[in-house]
């Protein structure tokens, strides 16, 4: 998979979904029930009932209900996509 060099350019890979973004997703959605790719389980971003967090490794985790992603962009955001 060839990867967009925008994805790779941030000097972080730490990027916060903004509040109207995720009014919008509540609204669609109800309610998240889970962010696997959270950035912290005691003070999340995201206000899905269930965070996985870069300690759980999101991707080999079991993803049930609604769930919302942001992934960390940076070195290996590929995994993300690839899914």
């Amino acid at each position: 998979m060839v990867v967009p060099p925008a994805l790779l350019s941030h000097e972080s890979t730490e990027h916060y979904t903004l509040q109207y973004i995720l009014d919008a997703v509540i609204a669609c959605m109800g309610e998240i029930d889970l962010d696997p790719c959270s950035s912290s389980r005691e003070i999340p971003n995201v206000p899905a009932a269930r965070h996985y967090t870069a300690q759980n490794n999101g991707l080999i985790q079991r993803w049930v209900g609604r769930i919302f992603v942001n992934p960390p962009f940076g070195p290996g955001v590929e995994r993300w996509f690839s899914c």
